[in-house]
């Protein structure tokens, strides 16, 4: 968790766990969690797949993200 306190505050904090490390198909999932004093909390996901087929691999990966948006926005 890293982040600073008072007006203009923002804070973050991230996880990751990855599932089936040195097999033939694998995932990682993680999430993100950033607050704002100005705009609250925002949560980003992700999920991403990896399949092993002969000598190649598939990857796949999804995820969402957020920013904060500037003030001529």
């Amino acid at each position: 968790l890293v982040g600073r306190a008072g007006p203009g505050g923002k804070a973050a904090a991230f996880a990751e766990a990855t599932l089936g490390r040195g097999r033939t198909v694998g995932a990682n999932v993680g999430a993100r969690l950033d607050w704002s004093s100005e705009f609250g909390a925002m949560a980003s996901p992700s999920l991403a797949a990896r399949a092993l087929v002969g000598p190649a691999a598939l990857r796949a990966s999804v995820n969402r993200g957020y920013r904060t948006p500037t003030w001529t926005e």
